[in-house]
């Protein structure tokens, strides 16, 4: 009398205690499990993976778009290169040093897929079509031909355009042109600079002022063509990658050749296996 009670512990708690603590247990033996078996299902995936012949885990893991690209790189046509679609920086800006006025200002370009030449057309690849076709010689050709890998020159913007039509190809757009030419790399100072190259545009001095956002092509009509890349005879300012030049396009000139592109499949048309 006069005690006060004490709450039985003779069974309850205990039990309530050492079932908590089994169920701790029973819980970190499950997430175990779970971990363990999720390991084991990444690594058949991989293995699966390699079986199958898929050469990368990033491919695995892309989307279906980005892996047909990669189709689209291995079945470019012999001697082209695929460029990917997307936006670059196209131009100069003003407070760079040696640019040009009509390199600005710099504005943003979107290009669809396309093929693009690794290397320009040379005396050889033009001494099939003139052979094929029975299209005029350049000049000096006798000498030309001394070296046939080198790039053709003293051809006019109609000869090239004669040449692309004949091989089932174009000229490059002035933006191909100059996205490819980046190689990927904002900022890229110099391209290439073998010998100047036709591209498909008219020239206008105040066309990026105006021009579309996706894949402009120049304008509607003038008087002379554009000319990218520089050339082997020329100091370093005119070989930059936004370098613009132009001539009339039936000008033959030992400086100037060409390279062409072809249309790529789009995204939504590539099949991917």
């Amino acid at each position: 009398k006069g005690r006060r009670k004490r709450r039985s512990k003779s069974f309850s708690s205990p039990t309530r205690r050492h079932v908590r603590k089994g169920l701790a247990i029973a819980g970190v033996f499950i997430l175990a499990f779970a971990l363990k078996y999720n390991l084991m299902k990444f690594a058949r995936k991989r293995i699966i993976t390699i079986e199958r012949g898929v050469p990368s885990v990033r491919e695995v893991v892309a989307p279906k778009a980005t892996r047909s690209l990669t189709r689209a790189e291995a079945e470019a046509p012999e001697g082209m290169v695929f460029v990917r679609e997307g936006e670059f920086m196209m131009g100069s800006p003003s407070s760079e040093e040696d640019g040009d006025s009509d390199e600005g200002p710099v504005h943003k370009v979107y290009v669809d897929t396309f093929y693009i030449d690794k290397y320009e057309v040379t005396v050889e690849q033009y001494h099939k079509f003139i052979g094929s076709t029975g299209h005029r010689e350049p000049k000096n050709w006798l000498e030309q031909l001394l070296n046939p890998e080198w790039p053709v020159a003293y051809v006019s913007w109609n000869d090239a355009v004669a040449y692309a039509n004949w091989a089932g190809k174009r000229l490059p757009t002035e933006a191909e042109w100059e996205k490819a030419a980046r190689g990927g790399l904002v900022g890229k100072r110099y391209p290439w600079g073998n010998v100047w190259e036709w591209v498909a545009d008219w020239y206008d001095e105040d066309y990026y002022k105006k021009s579309p956002y996706k894949n402009p092509r120049g304008p509607n009509r003038g008087l002379h063509r554009v000319l990218r890349g520089g050339s082997w005879f020329l100091l370093a300012y005119n070989v930059r990658v936004t370098k613009r030049s132009n001539y009339e396009p039936t000008i033959r000139y030992y400086l100037i050749g060409f390279r062409c592109a072809q249309d790529a499949p789009r995204l939504g048309q590539i099949a991917y296996e």
